[in-house]
């Protein structure tokens, strides 16, 4: 009869081998997929930011002008840029508004698309009222920046950029950000924005996370920026900036040292020490990490066959044969019961723990980092599980039986 059960045991452990192998296996080539994927994707964003070298100024002796961007690409209508922030790229209109949503400024595929005015808009930017869209990125590259503009203390120090074109620096003054989706109409159907710029006017006064007080859509020409949001299914955050104009600089002067100084930032810039630092931010709310995933579950592994319950029967080996060895009943000793059941509790009560601190501290529905504030813990609590299925499971009930045998794996 136990003979019958051994071998029943023995085969439904093989077939769960093999099953939590393969499992394992699909979990971890799959997780090792997502994270290339994010990694080339990231890094393929801060690649553009080589796109700098091709920076349009006007410095005495500068062979680099507009004229080399619009040679790249005949689509590119001028480059954008917030000082201290990010958003420093080209910036391009396509045939349509999803022709740039994945291709980079050369017209090549890109997942990080572009940046680029509406198709509806005037490329000289003097439309009363146009959209610029561009991809949100987790590392702040592209149009990643915007979302800080809901912070208050970030609101009023990146209000000020420009749009360098041929012919003329449209400056930007940003006096609004707000939340809203892709199908709002009152801001992608920009006909009707600027034949009642009133309506767009009420929905921003109503809506506005952060703004200036200078809430005036009939006074001039308005941008806006718009980018993913994660507060809701297909959600949009949309930075509105007012437009004035200037020629530009005839002299040798470094275009981006005269926008500073005509918009007040040089002097500024130097005397305002509370302007918070730009860095890419962790654990923030809108984003889970990877490995924590993968902590978590593997920790849940480690007390489920064949993970610490393998060690275990493996440990029940050495006993049986200590036992026909010495004609004593190990399982009877209180020293090796304790420490299997310290191994098996201290197991399962870490796998809890992981899958807990888990659900508590991530949302898979957000934008995926690979790591953040947690997983250092995440990463303790697998060592834990991990070193209590081999030590106390294995080496410590083979010190107790007092035989250097292998056991029954």
């Amino acid at each position: 009869m136990w003979n019958l059960v051994k071998k029943t045991f023995d085969f439904g452990d093989f077939i769960l081998r093999k099953v939590t192998t393969v499992l394992a296996a699909v979990l971890l080539v799959y997780s090792a997929y997502v994270l290339y994927d994010t990694l080339h994707t990231n890094n393929q964003a801060l690649e553009d930011l080589n796109l700098l070298q091709y920076k349009p100024v006007l410095e005495e002796g500068s062979q680099q002008t507009f004229a080399d961007l619009m040679a790249m690409n005949e689509d590119i209508v001028g480059w954008i840029t917030f000082p201290d922030t990010k958003v420093d790229y080209p910036l391009v209109q396509g045939q349509d508004n999803l022709e740039y949503a994945n291709k980079d400024v050369f017209g090549n595929y890109s997942l990080t698309g572009s940046l680029y005015l509406s198709s509806m808009a005037d490329r000289d930017f003097r439309s009363g009222f146009s959209v610029i869209f561009g991809h949100f990125m987790d590392n702040g590259a592209m149009f990643g920046d915007l979302h800080r503009y809901k912070e208050p203390e970030y609101f009023r120090a990146h209000q000020d950029g420009y749009i360098i074109t041929p012919t003329q620096i449209v400056r930007l003054h940003v006096f609004a950000v707000l939340e809203t989706d892709a199908y709002d109409t009152r801001i992608y159907n920009e006909a009707a924005a600027c034949e009642d710029p009133g309506k767009l006017e009420a929905f921003i006064r109503e809506s506005a996370i952060q703004s200036d007080g200078e809430i005036d859509l009939y006074s001039g020409q308005v941008i806006a920026m718009s980018t993913c949001s994660s507060a809701v299914t297909n959600g949009r955050t949309v930075v509105f900036a007012k437009v004035t104009r200037e020629a530009l600089p005839t002299d040798s002067e470094d275009l981006d040292q005269v926008i500073q100084e005509k918009s007040g930032k040089a002097d500024e810039a130097e005397e305002d020490e509370s302007v918070p630092e730009i860095r890419v931010r962790q654990n923030t709310e809108g984003k889970w990490a990877i490995l924590n995933l993968v902590c978590a579950l593997l920790c849940v592994y480690c007390c489920v066959p064949p993970g610490c319950l393998k060690a275990r029967y493996g440990c029940s080996g050495i006993i049986r044969k200590a036992n026909a060895a010495h004609g004593t009943d190990l399982y009877r000793q209180k020293p090796t019961a304790c420490r299997i059941l310290a191994g098996t509790l201290i197991q399962v009560l870490t796998a809890a723990t992981a899958v807990l601190l888990f659900l508590k501290t991530e949302d898979i529905h957000a934008h995926m980092i690979i790591c953040d504030a947690w997983t250092r813990w995440m990463i303790l609590l697998l060592w834990v599980s991990s070193i209590t299925g081999c030590f106390l499971c294995r080496y410590s009930v083979k010190q107790n039986a007092g035989t250097k045998g292998k056991g029954n794996d």
